[in-house]
């Protein structure tokens, strides 16, 4: 076991409370986005230590462990381009920006962890200057050739944020979405949006939400990228920490199921009814009492025995089963649940800079969607669950020649 890079946290992560209970082991797991080139299919793949833990002081779900950001995330493999749903949900939370705040040419619209330019670039078809900020230089590269977003491919914090006012302007609107989990130091990253933030302007962040992965048992959303699982309550103790305000909260189904927050310099955005309303919401649901999570560690076990029994009858009926999606959530699946290729024939993903690697940890080797109509698989396990709706439309021949679909999460059926 490779233990490079590697940190035990002992604090919380937002307010430094060293009072920390564990909720799951997940046991040694290997780096869920690091996929294996097929010229290095016999290598040792390095595995960590992977724990989930609650703060007992303010209540923030958090991994005990910390991979160096260099090695997460210089050179990365997921571009948010190829989820349709997540590109029409960047169109249309742009536009709504664009109109509520009557965004033009003299505004300036920043994305932090701006992945492949999937937001930035419906700013930038209005006609509004936008700046993304993307650390892996490999996704930076086609968010700037294919779609010329302006990119600064370095990690976000304090020094870039006093950089990009020197050198552009104070943005009007900041983006960060699905990047606060994997913030190690989030008050150095918070810091810097106040820095970098204009006297009126809007911070829009998105974040996996706490209650929804511990309602469906979504224990594959755990993984060393993602260092925290946030509640409104958490995310307001954090704002407030860096003197930001939040003042308005949604619900979406991004990624599963999301909080999006939008947050101010104090007092300059009146505070929305919805906001309270979910904060009361909270409260009564008991989000952050250590009974909110006890049934969590043996939901996730009896989908372990479930799906394992499930698959172990269909392989001895002489099913061909394949898997649908190649995110970190199937590297962690595939890790914890002991699954691989005496299961599997191979798994497929959209991503074309994924196909041809090996799931770390496995030897299951990622190709083409197309491979599905070539190779004719009885069934499909979407490890790619929380886009269920959007891959079944996609793959109506299987479906419309008896082929059926596994779906794991929220509760394990068998489609037909």
């Amino acid at each position: 076991m490779a233990r490079s890079y590697l940190t035990l946290e002992k604090n919380c992560r937002i307010c430094n409370g060293n009072d920390l209970l564990t909720i799951l082991d997940l046991g040694l797991q290997p780096l869920a986005n690091n996929l294996i080139p097929e010229t290095k299919f016999n290598e040792r793949v390095d595995k960590y230590p992977l724990t989930l833990v609650k703060c007992n002081r303010c209540g923030l779900l958090q991994i005990r462990e910390t991979i160096s950001p260099e090695v997460l995330f210089s050179n990365y493999m997921y571009l948010s381009s190829c989820a349709d749903t997540l590109v029409s949900g960047a169109d249309n939370l742009a536009n709504q920006l664009i109109e509520k705040y009557r965004l033009g040419k003299s505004d300036l619209v920043v994305e932090i962890a701006s992945n492949d330019g999937y937001l930035l670039q419906f700013y930038q078809k209005a006609g509004i200057p936008v700046l993304g900020i993307e650390p892996a230089a490999n996704v930076a590269k086609i968010a700037q050739e294919k779609r010329n977003i302006r990119t600064v491919v370095e990690f976000f914090g304090e020094e870039l944020a006093k950089r990009i006012r020197q050198r552009y302007k104070a943005p009007s609107v900041i983006h960060a979405n699905n990047v606060l989990a994997h913030v190690a130091n989030l008050h150095e990253f918070v810091g810097g949006m106040k820095i970098l933030l204009s006297p009126s302007g809007v911070i829009s962040v998105e974040a996996a939400y706490v209650k929804y992965m511990i309602d469906v048992g979504a224990f594959d959303l755990i993984y060393h990228e993602h260092l925290c699982y946030y509640s409104l309550r958490c995310l307001n103790l954090l704002f407030k920490k860096h003197n930001l305000e939040i003042f308005d909260v949604q619900y979406i189904p991004a990624q599963g199921g999301s909080l999006r927050i939008f947050a101010g310099h104090p007092s300059e955005h009146e505070k929305t009814d919805r906001l309270n309303d979910f904060q009361e919401k909270e409260q009564q649901e008991g989000i952050g009492k250590d009974q909110f999570y006890t049934e969590f560690a043996n939901r996730v076990m009896k989908l372990k025995k479930d799906l394992c029994s499930m698959l172990e009858q269909l392989k001895n009926e002489g099913k061909k089963i394949i898997a649908y999606g190649a995110a970190a959530k199937a590297t962690v699946l595939f890790n914890y649940f002991g699954l691989g290729s005496e299961t599997f024939e191979y798994v497929v993903d959209r991503n074309q800079q994924k196909q041809g690697y090996i799931i770390p940890g496995t030897n299951l080797k990622i190709y083409p969607v197309e491979q599905i109509e070539i190779d004719k698989p009885d069934i499909i396990l979407l490890t790619a669950w929380n886009y269920a709706d959007e891959i079944i439309s996609q793959l109506t021949s299987h479906r419309n020649r008896g082929g059926e679909f596994i779906i794991p999460l929220p509760y394990l059926k068998l489609l037909h």
